[in-house]
């Protein structure tokens, strides 16, 4: 019998659970023989199922509050900000508590920690083109509500 891996449906007469006393307490995988082919198949458990699904989302999160974070610190005067100023600005923009410690390890390459005069700041690494769009220009033949020139420009 060789394994088969991939989704399949279990809900037909054909499959029936196979557990081998060494496979019983597998949180990740189990097992089905299919009677007909006399083959052994392996698929998911819903909660591994689960569990990737939450890693994943918890991942996007993540990325997301990194390219914020990236947005800010490109938007500061020398590209860092005090830790203890970003502490209190972290509620305001969504970021975890513990932002400095799981953020900067998780994107060595956006961020670190630096020691300045006034305490330990948070540095950006590499500047990302993408991020420093600029507004369009509003432009200047646009249908105005009154039909007279502006007086102040």
């Amino acid at each position: 019998m060789r394994p088969q891996f991939g989704p399949i449906d279990c809900t037909h007469d054909q499959f029936r659970p196979f557990k081998p006393i060494d496979c019983a307490q597998n949180p990740i995988f189990v097992t089905f023989f299919y009677i007909s082919r006399s083959a052994l198949y392996l698929t998911y458990t819903p909660s591994f199922t689960s569990f990737c699904s939450r890693v994943e989302f918890k991942h996007t999160i993540s990325n997301a509050l990194a390219i914020k974070l990236q947005k800010l610190l490109m938007l500061s005067c020398h590209r860092r900000i005090l830790l203890s100023k970003l502490v209190h600005l972290a509620t305001d923009h969504g970021l975890p508590p513990n932002f400095h410690s799981r953020l900067c390890n998780d994107y060595p390459e956006r961020f670190k920690i630096v020691e300045t005069l006034y305490g330990r700041a948070l540095e950006l690494v590499s500047w990302d083109p993408d991020l420093a769009n600029l507004l369009p220009m509003a432009s200047s033949n646009c249908d105005l509500i009154v039909d007279r020139p502006l007086k102040f420009k």
